[in-house]
């Protein structure tokens, strides 16, 4: 996992386990504005190979979830299962 916080050093980001990475940079190659929620292909690095990523425009929501929930929801025939609960949470641990 890379973190781009703008207000930390590198050295206390790379503290705490996490990768570290330039927040302007990662915006410019990452740019939000242009991905799409999902699986999206971005072109290479200067004409490398393009790249496969999975945007998550707000990585939160997944943050709240709990597996106890969905299986209780599968159990009343609502859908969604542990497996949704393992994605929900898994898309919200996700970086750069």
């Amino acid at each position: 996992v890379t973190y781009c916080p703008g207000h930390l050093s590198q050295e206390e980001v790379e503290s705490t386990g996490f990768g570290f990475g330039d927040v302007e940079a990662m915006l410019a190659r990452y740019d939000p504005t242009k991905l799409a929620p999902g699986p999206n292909t971005i072109p290479g690095v200067d004409g490398g190979e393009s790249e496969e990523i999975y945007f998550v425009p707000n990585p939160g929501l997944g943050l709240w979830a709990y597996r106890g929930r969905f299986e209780a929801s599968e159990a009343q025939g609502g859908g969604g299962g542990a497996a949704a609960a393992a994605g929900a949470t898994a898309e919200g641990g996700a970086a750069a």
